[in-house]
């Protein structure tokens, strides 16, 4: 029920307290409404939307205006500077082609999604676009760059500078480069850094700083959405005292790499708030993480929270799985269609599970958490996608036999489609996968030390959508060292960019290559 509009006000009216107006005390009386004998008499009260008006001698609401259209596709509110109904639409288009995007839970163009466009983030992605090669799906039939074949460059190009640095993302906005993310120590403080990149790899405008001194900052997923970049991280700006206790923050990005607003802080937690994963709807920003600030027992439990277009917080921290104070860490996530694809490793350092669960918009579990693998040893944090309809979980164990990247389908609501099974076949190591989707195939990018030359290469192929090979694998670095944690992307062109680490001079640095794409090939 809503408090009259005249308690707003009591401080006109007479009033018997225990210290000043507007203080706060134990104890304090208001009188009732003002008398009236006209509307005027009301004036002050309320609003056009609220009215306040003369009744039986007292100020009393009136019946406030309503403004439902019973339309999913606008919002409603009424305005109470002139009592009009607004009806904004409900849904974006980010990326000003005319398309909307859907409500989320809805596919584009089912009824009453309020959106047909199938990627928001690109203008050149809606219904009836002519399809050509360009990373793009651009005739919304599910599939990117129909038929492509890629073909890998060969050139390397050193993006970062400092003592030690680690690639972080990779986004591509659409025009003719990207922007790259790492973090990178410099005078014994590890800051992140955006740096934008021409189609090549080489700098187009000197690297910024983007976390403050002298906070150590981790992390870094960046998110294109259609005129504006989310990304997230971890800093320790708000250590207290000797305690190392590190936050996660949020912020929006400008295709120049500049900050659009101050840094929201996320968490509230003592300790550590870290290794944030952050997905994009459609509709607003999903960021998940591992906390052991605030969960039982002193084990790392996995959060959510929701964050709107504009950059600010939807509610608080949602704790997704209670899962009986089993450690929960290495989180990724993926938006789909219907739901949002979480997966994690349960369990400890030395041996755990990987766990995959559905959630709705709202972070409610569409499903219960099943295990992926069973009990793996030390392996990575696994990956997810999505792609279509479902969803691709990828992962390696180095405990395993073979020693190699496995992966697994599932559909948006938990069900097995693909069971797990090997993804690469070599005669060493295959570590490090990372999956760019392409609707009926993904293009799987991998590190793999089979040559035997002191060191791991980066390698790729194309996958089908029941992760079976499709074409021959493309060795895409040669260098002595270790080649590592590929991260790939879209690019111009219908390019493919990759960031990832190396330590060919010495020390680990982010380094980039690319592929080109050849053109839609006839099929057989």
């Amino acid at each position: 029920m809503r408090v009259s509009a005249w308690l707003r006000h009591s401080c006109s009216v007479s009033v018997l307290v225990l210290g000043a107006c507007g203080s706060r005390t134990g104890f304090e009386l208001v009188a009732g409404p003002p008398d009236c004998t006209a509307a005027k008499d009301c004036d002050g009260f309320g609003d056009l939307c609220s009215p306040v008006g003369c009744v039986n001698g007292t100020c009393q609401d009136l019946a406030p205006v309503s403004c439902e259209d019973n339309n999913p596709c606008t919002s409603d509110s009424c305005d109470p500077t002139n009592g009009m109904c607004l009806h904004p639409p409900s849904t974006l288009d980010l990326d000003h082609d005319g398309h909307r995007s859907p409500l989320p839970g809805k596919a584009p163009g089912e009824p009453n999604s309020c959106g047909d466009d199938c990627d928001d983030s690109n203008p050149m992605a809606f219904p009836g676009g002519v399809e050509v090669c360009d990373g793009v799906d651009n005739d919304c039939n599910g599939i990117v760059d129909d038929g492509a074949q890629f073909s890998p460059v060969g050139d390397v190009v050193q993006v970062s500078d400092g003592t030690h640095a680690e690639p972080q993302s990779l986004g591509y906005s659409g025009g003719s480069g990207y922007m790259s993310v790492y973090s990178a120590e410099v005078d014994s403080r590890t800051s992140i850094y955006l740096h934008a990149l021409s189609d090549t790899g080489t700098s187009t405008a000197p690297a910024v700083k983007f976390t403050p001194s002298p906070a150590d900052a981790y992390g870094g997923p960046l998110v294109w959405i259609g005129d504006r970049y989310g990304i997230a991280w971890s800093d320790r700006r708000e250590a207290r005292g000797r305690t190392l206790n590190y936050e996660v923050y949020f912020n929006l990005v400008n295709p120049d790499g500049t900050k659009r607003n101050a840094d929201l802080r996320v968490t509230n937690a003592e300790g550590f708030s870290i290794n944030v994963a952050l997905a994009w709807t459609g509709n607003e920003f999903v960021l998940v993480w591992q906390d052991d600030g605030i969960s039982f027992s002193g084990q790392d439990a996995l959060f959510a929270q929701r964050v709107d277009v504009s950059g600010a917080a939807i509610g608080g921290n949602v704790r997704l799985v209670d899962d009986d104070n089993a450690g929960q860490t290495g989180p990724t996530i993926a938006a789909g269609v219907r739901s949002l694809g979480v997966v994690w490793l349960r369990g400890d350092a030395e041996h755990h599970e990987i766990m995959f669960a559905p959630f709705d918009s709202e972070l409610k579990a569409l499903a219960a958490p099943v295990s992926l693998a069973g009990m793996v040893g030390t392996g990575v944090y696994p990956i997810i996608v999505h792609n279509q309809s479902e969803y691709i979980i990828a992962w390696y164990d180095p405990e395993s036999s073979p020693t190699t990247i496995y992966g697994t389908v599932r559909g948006e609501l938990g069900e097995e489609i693909v069971a797990p099974h090997t993804l690469t076949k070599t005669t060493m190591h295959a570590r490090y996968p990372s999956i760019l989707p392409y609707g009926d195939r993904s293009l799987l990018i991998w590190s793999d030390d089979r040559d035997g030359n002191t060191g791991y290469e980066l390698y790729a192929k194309m996958i089908d959508r029941k992760l079976e090979t499709l074409t021959p694998e493309q060795r895409l670095t040669n260098s002595i060292g270790e080649s590592i944690d590929p991260i790939a992307t879209f690019g111009p062109a219908g390019q493919v960019g990759v960031l990832f680490s190396d330590d060919r001079t010495g020390m680990p640095q982010a380094y980039f290559t690319h592929l080109n794409c050849l053109g839609a090939v006839a099929k057989p």
